[in-house]
């Protein structure tokens, strides 16, 4: 019996009266056995869990009846008597990034042969460490213990059950981005390599789109434009710059957007961002070489003139 809560809540199956009939012929003559129903209210409005959260607070509906032969006449015995019947609650094993509690951990019942309902409350939060939209399991333990009456002949038997509770931790959008420096003194002949480092601090396997908006048309840029991460994962890239000749400074501006893997940047549903980083340069005009102003090819001239002018001087003399 898996209860899974999304935004189609599924609830845990009510027995059919097909069902009730096998209990009947299966049950002791004066021995009864409890039927136990868990599942979630059909009008319950669920969401996925956001990580780091305040605890989110689930109903759970508990019903149970007796069922068997002369259920009706031993149900009467326990009522005069005033003997009601103990249910536990408790839950299984849960991943550690995870909290949860149930309450209350025990429900007291009248003895009854028709269903009597009670709610308990699921708290559940989850960490960052929580994978996004991956099937979060909570075991519920039911457990009612045996009742004897008639001269201390057992009369309904205990049960222990576990409901596993499907639940979905929501995405959360985090990277970081990091650079050994934002501002760069460069030479426009040469490529300067630029590193960094992109680390997904978010809970689920990101999509990671890269674009600089304000690269000028006589500059050439190379750098990955789509890159997927896993959780956790971190990557270092190399934005390539060949700046043009004579621009002085110019500020280029990284764009850095990143989503679930697998969905639209354009899902209200799923947490996007869009992060912009900027990068600063400057030429560097230190080198003659690199200089906008061409002073060797004026040099290469005057070179070339003086020995002309000496190759002619030299003729005329003689």
């Amino acid at each position: 019996m898996l209860i899974s809560l999304s935004t189609h809540t599924i609830l845990a199956e009510k027995p059919t009266d097909e069902e009730n009939n096998d209990y009947e012929k299966t049950t002791g003559l004066i021995n009864l056995k409890s039927q136990i129903n868990v599942f979630i209210p059909e009008d319950y409005d669920f969401e996925p869990i956001k990580p780091e959260s305040s605890l989110v607070s689930i109903p759970i509906i508990i019903q149970i009846k007796n069922v068997g032969l002369f259920a009706k006449s031993i149900t009467r015995y326990f009522n005069r008597k005033h003997i009601t019947q103990n249910v536990e609650l408790s839950l299984g094993d849960i991943p550690n990034w995870c909290t949860a509690t149930i309450d209350p951990g025990i429900i007291n019942f009248e003895v009854n042969t028709e269903y009597e309902s009670y709610e308990a409350t699921l708290s559940v939060g989850v960490s960052y460490e929580a994978p996004a939209f991956k099937h979060l399991i909570i075991p519920i333990i039911i457990k009612s213990d045996t009742i004897k009456g008639f001269l201390k002949i057992r009369s309904i038997s205990g049960i222990e059950e576990e409901i596993p509770i499907a639940l979905t931790p929501d995405y959360i959008n985090v990277i970081d981005v990091s650079f050994p420096k934002i501002y760069y003194k460069i030479s426009p002949t040469n490529t300067t390599n630029i590193p960094i480092k992109i680390k997904n601090l978010g809970n689920g396997k990101s999509d990671i789109k890269l674009d600089i908006n304000n690269l000028p048309s006589d500059w050439k840029a190379s750098y990955p434009k789509d890159i997927v991460l896993e959780q956790f994962e971190e990557r270092e890239i190399i934005l390539k710059i060949k700046p043009s000749h004579g621009f002085g400074r110019k500020t280029l501006n990284l764009n850095v957007k990143s989503t679930y893997y697998g969905s639209s940047y354009d899902d209200e549903n799923i947490a996007s961002s869009n992060y912009t980083y900027m990068i600063q340069f400057e030429e560097d005009d230190s080198h003659i070489f690199y200089s906008s102003f061409p002073i060797i090819p004026i040099i290469i001239i005057l070179i070339i003139m003086t020995i002309i002018l000496y190759i002619y001087f030299r003729r005329r003399k003689k």
